[in-house]
């Protein structure tokens, strides 16, 4: 049977660095480390490259890419399991 008692969830805007840091620390402050890490932020434009407007691209980068990356960096920064397993596998990828 799987324990929720150190399941530990938050709403979080990936394209705010500083919020990321933040809810990283708040969870390594609760919880004493990371073992593992769940993001499932992310979404798709639709349509022609030359239809959609510089603001929706740069947070859908943001988002999809940028906002992943400065959660790893965080993790990576405060420590945890999970720092070194994410580092390998993004230097394997």
């Amino acid at each position: 049977m799987i324990s929720l008692q150190r399941l530990w969830r938050r709403k979080l805007d990936m394209t705010d660095t500083a919020a990321i840091r933040g809810v990283v620390a708040d969870a390594v402050a609760a919880l004493g480390s990371i073992d593992v890490v769940v993001s499932n932020a992310g979404y798709a434009l639709l349509g022609p490259a030359e239809s959609l407007r510089d603001d929706d691209i740069a947070r859908q980068i943001g988002t999809n890419l940028l906002g992943p990356i400065q959660l790893l960096r965080a993790i990576g920064s405060n420590g945890g399991a999970a720092a070194g397993i994410l580092r390998r596998n993004v230097m394997l990828q």
